[in-house]
């Protein structure tokens, strides 16, 4: 079954230096890790790809900001230049901008032997900045 849900939400500080965090990771199709350390079958439902349908930004300050969005196809390393869809981008004082982007993320890129599953990359280059991502993770 299909799992409409909030993918993930974070609040950053990015007053003093910029502040960057991973707002939502594609779970990985064959491997679960447990607070033990063990790894096995996972027990739900495999997620083979999610839906982002929209993300929310929102500028919880008093001034005009920026903040950037990256998807990545493995966190492996920090974003890289084509990575961002958007860069240094302005938002107004106490300003929410909503975002449908429609993006599909798969679970292990194609083309990579990585265990690491794609990922959204948000950061507040300036200010405290809110990050919201709903959507979809389409199951097996």
């Amino acid at each position: 079954m299909d799992r409409y849900k909030i993918l993930g939400r974070t609040n950053l500080d990015g007053t003093s230096s910029p502040a960057s965090a991973v707002l939502y990771k594609v779970p990985l199709p064959t491997k679960f890790e447990n607070t033990t350390g063990m790894t096995g079958p996972r027990t739900d439902a495999t997620v083979l790809y999610t839906i982002i349908s929209s993300i929310m930004v929102s500028n919880q300050g008093g001034a005009a900001e920026t903040f950037s969005i990256a998807v990545r196809e493995n966190d492996s390393s920090g974003p890289a230049a084509v990575d961002y869809i958007f860069k240094g981008t302005a938002i107004g004082a106490n300003a929410t901008i909503i975002i449908s982007p429609g993006v599909t993320l798969p679970a292990v890129p194609s083309g990579t032997t990585s265990e690491d599953g794609a990922d959204i990359h948000v950061t507040a280059d300036s200010g405290i900045i809110t990050f919201h991502a709903y959507g979809v993770e389409v199951t097996q």
